[in-house]
């Protein structure tokens, strides 16, 4: 009796051991699986570099906010961060202005922009969130040469993802080379880029929901494991495992010698 419950035990640990460890590997490429990365081609000439990395997702208040930075290349540069010309950055975020004025010879500081997320937060664990991100730089347009012909009218403005977009008299848009990143803990990130060319903007679609496995959706991150009536004991054993942080709790309920 003593051997065949001591081989329970050693089983037993053993299974822990083995359970352990595939979670273990399983979070070694977490990250990866659940992160978004998203980088154009560089060109060469006049244009923004443009870079986005989410900070911050928050499905009670339909928001995410992103840092913005830039890097300036070609004669439009006195140096990676500071304009030879005035610019301006036209964005759709939702809590500050959606045209920035970034004058010549002074310094871009990184930025952070608020944008809306579209999804429903009633459905947890199975919310999912759609958003997309539109971007404009532009510079002064050079004046035209007036001629004797008549030119077709042009319309004021054009409106794009929620951008108000000056019509070509007014501002001549800059290539734009943008990438964005997003690696939150507990969310899952997925993307491409857009581009509208005629109007000179660029974006990203993106959708966002919770990073949780088939067997872990309705059960708060938790797969219980549990064996019920070891020989000798009168009692059962339940072990937890939270695949997302690679954590066992090994808790022993109602134990007593069965002699």
């Amino acid at each position: 009796m003593a051997n065949h419950t001591k081989r329970w035990q050693i089983g037993l640990i053993g299974l822990v051991i083995v359970i352990y460890s595939a979670v273990l590997v399983r979070n070694l490429h977490e990250s990866e699986r659940r992160s978004l990365q998203l980088n154009e081609v560089p060109i060469a000439g006049d244009h923004v570099g443009i870079a986005f990395r989410i900070v911050e997702v928050k499905p009670t208040t339909s928001e995410m906010t992103v840092r913005v930075s830039f890097r300036l290349e070609g004669n439009i540069a006195k140096d990676p961060a500071t304009p030879s010309v005035d610019l301006k950055l036209l964005l759709n975020e939702i809590r500050g202005p959606q045209q920035i004025d970034l004058p010549r010879g002074r310094h871009i500081d990184p930025m952070e922009a608020v944008f809306s997320l579209d999804g429903n937060v009633n459905q947890y664990p199975f919310d999912r969130y759609e958003t997309s991100i539109w971007m404009m730089m532009t510079k002064k347009a050079q004046p035209q040469p007036r001629t004797g012909k008549h030119k077709k009218a042009i319309p004021l403005s054009d409106t794009v993802g929620g951008l108000v977009v000056a019509a070509p008299q007014e501002s001549e848009p800059l290539p734009i080379v943008s990438s964005i990143d997003a690696s939150i803990p507990g969310l899952k990130f997925e993307g491409q880029s857009m581009e509208r060319s005629a109007q000179g903007v660029h974006g990203f679609k993106l959708v966002v929901q919770r990073w949780l496995d088939a067997c872990e959706k309705g059960l708060g991150g938790h797969v219980p494991v549990e064996w019920t009536t070891l020989r000798n004991y009168q009692g059962h054993v339940k072990i937890y495992i939270n695949p997302a942080f690679g954590m066992i709790d090994f808790q022993a309920l109602g134990l007593s010698d069965g002699k």
